[in-house]
């Protein structure tokens, strides 16, 4: 480590050259950029709707008032 840093030493404190071609980026762009997405798409909706339709199916199926006690 400690040659590295030697190897480095008259460039490590030095400013990294930006270019000057692009401005920089604002903060609130840059979070848009970083925002949760759905990869799947209507995913967690199809899930919903068949734990939804499983859950209709088995209450039709033991609607008997014992079975809840």
């Amino acid at each position: 480590m400690k040659e590295n840093i030697e190897k480095y030493a008259d460039i490590i404190d030095k400013e990294y050259p930006r270019p000057s071609i692009r401005t920089k980026m604002s903060l609130n762009n840059r979070a848009k950029i970083f925002m949760p997405f759905s990869a799947l798409k209507g995913f967690e909706k199809a899930i919903e709707e068949k734990i939804f339709t499983n859950e209709s199916l088995f209450f039709e199926q033991n609607s008997s008032p014992l079975f809840f006690l």
